[in-house]
């Protein structure tokens, strides 16, 4: 996520200056990759597949920012970052409260995503003035 993080930083400064920062994570047919996927795809995911999204985030008309582009052959995505709602606890946090409430810590209902830089501050600060999510 530290990549991300500076991605999103370098996006939201640049912004002000009409400077549009994005990253692309692409599948493709390299050497550390070639081993790994189906044969019958290494033809679809030719590193120059990913050259055509390149040059639509280089344009000068391009608005996008801060955001993360999956490139495999033809079919183009976008990855998000989403935070789950969480366990919050009534007093401080000690070793063994993950491994207790993780099934709750991990639920992947009521995802929230991470659009913005210090989204999560945000979403872990109303956790904390909501209270605790169990009483232990």
């Amino acid at each position: 996520l530290g990549l991300v993080g500076m991605m999103r930083s370098l996006a939201l400064e640049g912004r002000v200056a009409d400077v549009m920062i994005n990253a692309i994570a692409p599948v493709g047919d390299t050497q550390m990759t070639h081993a790994l996927l189906p044969p019958d795809l290494l033809p679809e995911v030719q590193p120059e597949t990913v050259s055509p999204i390149v040059a639509d985030l280089m344009s000068p008309i391009c608005s996008i920012t801060g955001r993360i582009f999956t490139v495999t052959g033809r079919h183009i995505g976008e990855a998000k970052i989403v935070e789950t709602n969480g366990w919050t606890k009534a007093d401080t946090v000690v070793p063994g409260d993950l491994f207790a409430h993780f099934d709750q810590i991990s639920c992947d209902v009521n995802l929230t995503p991470h659009g913005e830089m210090f989204a999560s501050v945000g979403s872990a600060a109303e956790a904390l003035q909501a209270g605790p999510t169990t009483l232990d």
